[in-house]
């Protein structure tokens, strides 16, 4: 996992913050680049997708002919794919978003926020966008819910911007002033 990605991208995103990602991870190795990334940059946090996916670091990566910055990682997977809870803490809120598509937002005690979105909007089997529901969150996730990390919180999908391109997790790690840090490396440390 976390080899590359392979064939069409994903559509993205969010608004964004420019950033140069830092170095490259040799291949099975979690190296965390000297001066570019401080604690602050690395939560503990559960991988956010049960079973395989491919990602690279592709936060900072340019977005819309660069007129902003990719602010997360794309976990590149199957539709249907379980998506867990990456912390313990509360849902936020539930997202509806043109962009982001159908996501969720955990804030943690300490006011982090772990955010996931283009959830699915497909019926089983097809990627016809007409979904009403029942394949986008787990029963009980609703705003104000307690999840704890590792707890099944929906299926991914291709929901907002990425309909028409492929099935991912869109991932976001968010410091309590709002400030996106890069997640790839907590994503890595999560899969040791």
């Amino acid at each position: 996992p976390g080899s590359g990605k392979s064939g069409p991208q994903p559509a993205d995103d969010h608004d964004s913050d420019p950033k140069a990602p830092p170095a490259e991870v040799p291949s099975g190795r979690v190296v965390v680049p000297g001066g570019k990334v401080d604690s602050g940059q690395i939560r503990s946090i559960t991988f956010p997708v049960a079973g395989p996916v491919t990602y690279v670091n592709d936060f900072g990566a340019c977005r819309d002919g660069c007129t902003r910055a990719h602010k997360g990682n794309d976990l590149i997977g199957d539709r249907l794919q379980p998506v867990v809870a990456m912390h313990d803490g509360v849902i936020d809120h539930l997202v509806d978003h043109a962009t982001a598509g159908y996501g969720v937002v955990i804030r943690d005690r300490e006011g982090w926020e772990y955010r996931l979105y283009h959830m699915n909007n497909d019926t089983p089997g097809t990627d016809d966008a007409a979904d009403t529901g029942a394949w986008r969150y787990a029963a009980g996730i609703v705003p104000g819910a307690t999840v704890t990390a590792g707890q099944f919180i929906g299926w991914m999908g291709d929901s907002g911007n990425s309909e028409g391109s492929v099935p991912h997790a869109h991932v976001e790690i968010h410091r309590p002033d709002g400030t996106a840090i890069n997640p790839y490396w907590s994503l890595r440390l999560a899969q040791r």
